[in-house]
């Protein structure tokens, strides 16, 4: 690997030709100059004599200073040719599937480029940060003690910093704590304790973008490029009167950052503020979350001139991007833990090795780690909430800290792990086409699939799950399915709100109760609350409803003899109906049975009914047109002694 080309210097007196956005658009920028060298204030900032320009004297970082050659020098092949290193081609990772002219043109638009991609961190100007504290309070907290072995460390780590402007002395009434953590590679990393600064600051509460919207931007990307910022929040200036605030102790005094910190609680709002002002006009290609950029494009043609767009605006504005770390033309590209492009998206492969090899959890810090990870990736586990239930039951507050590993919480553990180290993909959505939405429920959860396709070429787009709460259960079956519907399409409202989709579900009286006068006030709470959304409902049988059925349900068998209640659902009544209303809803399996295998019924009414039938099997299912014989409870209903219901089975 090619070493990091050394760092530029400029001396007093020397011309310059300074990077300064035009007046037409502070985002477009065009070098102007020459200019004189004033000062060196800094290893990485200058003072520059403009005479033509309104601040006739002015602070400029070294990435937007470059030197001025005269004519005789004006060819620019030898000119470049001379400085060896320091013009050299940043070594950026390039699409492995570009073809030759393709990664010539890349190599083009990098050179033109060379000084965006640096490992030393840019400045910029576009706004500072901001550090507001409660009035008359300050913050002084002693020191933590050093290890004699690593306080020489601790002292390169300042010395570096205020090699590059970072920090500087300070006078500051105001004190936090350092502390030395270990790097992956084994090297320390100074970082700040700020928790009493935090404590007395306001919070930024500008919104950050939702990674699932981001991802489905990418999925069906050909081409994407991502960039890092080079120590990303380096290159946000803090506002000279809060910069006492950040002050801090070390070994070698005191010192206060010129550069905003980490450790801050506002500082990932004001990055976020920053980039979003900066790819404002590019908002259609490009997005960031914090210091992680992406470019995204369905041809190679736009995707070049996206970049070069970008990359415009990042040095008209100061930023500088790790070239390390930085990917251009990918097909698939690793972006906030996913795999994205050519239509898919699915877990970074080395986050599912780790979730893969994780330890049994011990306590319940343990328990929130391991849902914390796989929760993350929950888009891809079909039921999730309803697999996850035994673990999340072992986080009560009113159990002890140390968990009691049942064979109910090993097999929910198991199977999470193994839903997402099965590789699972998802399809990018394609807002051209209609969407499917399929949706069920159990005694325990809702469930339901955001697809898209014709028959056996249904992809899934995502899988939502939740648990049923204590007073959800006690729901009817029918309340539960119309429940389902409703929460589904309230989450999946920023795909469905403005287009025609489709409602699948296997619960076949609600293909007519949609849209129709119901007497059940909740339902018909619920189906009013619809009425922006447009669909029409597709009757699909449990057996054919797989993917939505398994998100509410596992394997859930009723009595002896009695199949799981989710492959029943669609079930028909013949003949007689009470009440006047349509007769079978639902029928689910019961924990008790005196004469032989029970089912509770569920009517189009919202009520329930538990009926015995001893009915014989031949080969272990159920026959045609089983005759359901069963007496209504007599304290409950006054309904005739004895009623007689024909089911036919799906």
């Amino acid at each position: 690997m090619i070493s990091p080309r050394p760092p530029r210097e400029f001396t007093v007196g020397e011309k310059v030709m300074v990077l300064v956005p035009t007046a037409e658009h502070r985002f477009l920028a065009q070098w102007r100059g020459p200019y004189e060298v004033m000062k060196r204030v800094s290893p990485v900032n200058y003072l520059i004599k403009q005479p033509d320009r309104r601040k006739k004297v002015q602070l400029y970082h070294i990435n937007l200073l470059k030197t001025y050659h005269g004519r005789e020098e004006e060819v620019a092949l030898m000119a470049l040719e001379g400085k060896g290193k320091e013009e050299a081609l940043p070594q950026v990772r390039r699409g492995q599937t570009l073809l030759p002219e393709q990664s010539r043109q890349l190599d083009k638009l990098i050179m033109n480029f060379g000084r965006i991609f640096s490992p030393f961190p840019g400045q910029t100007d576009v706004l500072f940060h901001h550090i507001h504290t409660e009035p008359g309070k300050k913050v002084h907290i002693r020191p933590y003690r050093i290890p004699e072995a690593r306080r020489v460390i601790a002292k390169k780590e300042v010395r570096e910093m205020l090699r590059m402007g970072v920090i500087e002395p300070s006078t500051s009434e105001w004190s936090s704590p350092i502390v030395l953590v270990p790097k992956s590679d084994g090297s320390m990393r100074l970082c700040n304790d700020f928790r009493g600064v935090n404590a007395i600051s306001t919070f930024d509460a500008y919104p950050m973008p939702r990674v699932d919207e981001l991802l489905e931007r990418l999925g069906k990307a050909k081409f994407i490029t991502t960039l890092d910022l080079t120590k990303g929040y380096w290159q946000v200036p803090v506002a000279p009167e809060d910069r006492p605030k950040t002050a801090f102790a070390t070994p070698g005094g005191l010192f206060q950052y010129v550069r905003m910190p980490f450790g801050l609680h506002g500082a990932a709002a004001t990055f976020q503020r920053l980039m979003d002002a900066i790819l404002r006009p590019h908002q259609e290609y490009a997005a960031a979350y914090i210091d992680d950029v992406v470019i995204h494009s369905e041809d190679w043609d736009s995707h070049l001139l996206r970049l070069r767009a970008v990359l415009v605006s990042l040095e008209a504005t100061g930023l500088t991007a790790n070239p390390n770390k930085c990917c251009l033309g990918l097909s698939e590209a690793e972006y906030l833990g996913y795999t994205v492009g050519n239509g898919k998206i699915r877990p970074q492969a080395e986050k599912t090795r780790a979730i893969r090899d994780w330890p049994r959890p011990r306590t319940k810090r343990d328990v929130r780690a391991f849902l914390g990870m796989t929760g993350y990736y929950r888009r891809f586990i079909p039921g999730y909430a309803t697999i996850a239930n035994p673990l999340t039951n072992l986080i009560r507050k009113n159990l002890p800290n140390q968990v009691e590993w049942k064979d109910e919480t090993e097999e929910a553990f198991q199977l999470l792990k193994d839903g997402l180290c099965s590789d699972p993909v998802l399809q990018a959505p394609d807002f051209s086409q209609e969407f499917i939405v399929q949706v069920d429920a159990s005694d325990t959860g809702l469930g339901a699939v955001l697809a898209q396709g014709k028959g056996e070429e249904e992809k899934p787009i995502l899988f939502i799950s939740r648990k049923l709460s204590d007073r959800e259960q006690r729901y009817a079956t029918v309340e539960k399915e119309a429940l389902a519907i409703k929460w589904a399409l309230d989450y999946l409202r920023y795909y469905l709100l403005g287009r025609r989709f489709a409602l699948v579900t296997d619960h076949a009286p609600l293909t007519w109760m949609v849209g129709k006068r119901n007497n059940n006030n909740r339902i018909a709470r619920w189906f009013l609350s619809l009425q922006p959304f447009s669909f029409h409902v597709i009757h699909r049988a449990g057996s054919r409803n797989g993917n939505a059925d398994a998100l509410s349900r596992r394997d859930q068998d009723g009595a002896s003899g009695a199949r799981p209640y989710g492959s029943v659902l669609g079930g028909k009544v013949c003949g007689r109906t009470t009440r006047g209303q349509a007769g079978l809803m639902d029928s689910s399996p019961t924990r008790h049975g005196r004469q032989g295998n029970q089912r509770q019924l569920s009517t189009a009414d919202g009520t329930n009914d538990i009926l015995s039938f001893p009915y014989k099997r031949e080969n272990g299912t159920s026959r045609e047109g089983e005759t359901i014989s069963g007496r209504w409870p007599p304290r409950e209903r006054s309904y005739p002694g004895r009623t007689t219901k024909t089911v036919t089975s799906p």
